[in-house]
């Protein structure tokens, strides 16, 4: 009910207001525990260490980031594994995945106003890497 209630205020929000919408911290990191599984949270998180570790580089985007990831380090299923789990966390972000000719993955992580903000909460160790 909390989770619906934050998707609700959210959508609600970007629609409304000119303001960036800005989760509470406490809440933008506990979304994605109440989308998933036991299971699935395990998973997420064994995916998410992979994703993290294969990320060489991240450029900002109006509406987003993308990050270069390295495909020697984690397979392109497991990426768009990773994009399922974490985007019944975070519904209103839009994936996708890119294949370079040169091999490399990008991994576009784009959403409305204050969409960077939440993805720095929701993926702080990801976020770390490139401060």
């Amino acid at each position: 009910m909390k989770r619906q209630l934050l998707v609700f205020l959210f959508v609600l929000s970007t629609s409304a207001s000119a303001e960036p919408w800005r989760p509470p911290a406490a809440d933008a990191a506990n979304l994605g525990q109440t989308a998933l599984s036991e299971a699935e949270s395990e998973r997420y998180e064994v995916l998410t260490g992979r994703v993290i570790r294969s990320a060489n580089e991240r450029m900002e985007l109006a509406d987003g980031f993308r990050y270069v990831l390295d495909s020697e380090v984690t397979e392109p299923a497991e990426v768009i594994e990773w994009m399922r789990l974490q985007s019944r966390s975070c519904p209103f972000v839009s994936y996708s995945l890119h294949f370079t000719a040169g091999g490399d993955l990008l991994l576009d992580l784009r959403g409305p106003d204050g969409v960077k903000e939440l993805l720095q909460l929701e993926l702080p160790p990801l976020a770390a890497r490139f401060i």
